[in-house]
This record gives C-alpha cells, structure tokens and sequence, in this order.
C-alpha cells in the first residue's frame, strides 16, 4: 500500500524532523513505533528513525557541551 500522502503518517515524519529535545525525541519514536506496529509494511518510514537517532545524538553532545560550561556570572 502507498502511505506517502496518509496524513498520519506525514504527522507522524513532520513531528520526527521537527523533534530537538529529548522529550520530543522521545514522544516521536513512540508515535513512529505505534505507526510501524500499524503499517508494517511501510519501510519507507524507516529512514526516520535514523533522523531521530541523529537528532538524539546531539541533543546529548548540547547537553554535555552544556554541562561543562561555567554558569554566566559565575565566579572561577
């Protein structure tokens, strides 16, 4: 079956590119992985994932970058 215009589905990969925070990573590999229970045969999707792994490696280097950084006006 062709999903390219079911408009679950184009929800679902809008919220995937859109998804910069951990919670929002989050909540979109679960939405994906109910769409993917739903519609197995939909390997299309699949490349979303990788957006999504990628999206949640560098929110942990910003937040590693982040940790090491001083508080500003923070005395050294």
């Amino acid at each position: 079956m062709n999903y390219a215009e079911h408009p679950g589905r184009e929800r679902i990969l809008d919220q995937a590119l859109k998804a910069r925070t951990f919670s929002e990573i989050a909540t979109a590999t679960r939405e994906m992985d109910q769409w993917v229970e739903d519609h197995p045969d939909d390997l299309g999707i699949l490349d979303a994932y990788e957006v999504l792994a990628n999206m949640q490696e560098i929110a942990e280097f910003q937040q590693e970058e982040f940790s090491r950084r001083p508080l500003a006006g923070a005395v050294a």
